[in-house]
């Protein structure tokens, strides 16, 4: 550094001598620099809202068999070539594939950063008695919530039925469970 004192010092080199910086000083300044170097602790990079240890920002994908939303318990599997597949701890794949000694060393450990505001989008079926304003009834379900519908398919089924395939976007597994328990109403 530009502080530092220079003392002539005598080398085996045929250019004879070389200006070098005294021990003390190089001492000092590496004390410097470590006192003054922030001690930051790095913060795991997240993708889509997941963190998967030991990978830093890999691909990410939820697994369309479970659809796991924040809160759920995950769990991460090593794809070939598609990144980590994202599953909920308790769905049927998962344990399988665990149970899998073939695939048990490419499931690992994952959980959900602080994901703020981001929503996920879930598919949910729903099948209710076939009458006029069924349909109005759901939407105004997911209006009062202030949830977004991304797509709604509906089928009368036979029996007097009707089957509506929803995809939802949301934020958590606490409001997803609650927005089951309002369509449960219906």
């Amino acid at each position: 550094t530009r502080d530092m004192k220079y003392e002539i010092v005598s080398t085996k080199t045929t250019s004879g001598t070389r200006l070098l910086p005294r021990e003390e000083d190089v001492k000092d300044a590496f004390l410097r620099i470590l006192k003054n170097r922030k001690k930051t602790k790095k913060e795991p990079h997240a993708s889509n809202g997941v963190i998967v240890e030991g990978i830093d920002n890999c691909l990410v994908k939820f697994a369309k068999c479970c659809s796991p939303v924040p809160g759920d318990r995950i769990v991460g599997f090593v794809t070939r070539g598609y990144g980590v597949s994202i599953h909920r701890w308790d769905c049927v794949n998962a344990q399988n594939g665990m149970a899998d000694p073939d695939n048990s060393g490419r499931w690992i450990k994952a959980h959900w950063a602080n994901t703020g505001n981001q929503t996920f989008y879930v598919p949910i079926t729903v099948e209710i008695k076939t009458r006029v304003g069924a349909i109005a009834d759901l939407i105004t379900v997911f209006s009062n919530m202030r949830i977004n519908i991304g797509e709604l398919n509906g089928k009368d089924m036979d029996g007097g039925n009707s089957r509506y395939h929803i995809a939802a976007s949301v934020n958590s597994a606490e409001q997803l469970e609650l927005l089951m328990n309002r369509l449960r109403r219906v």
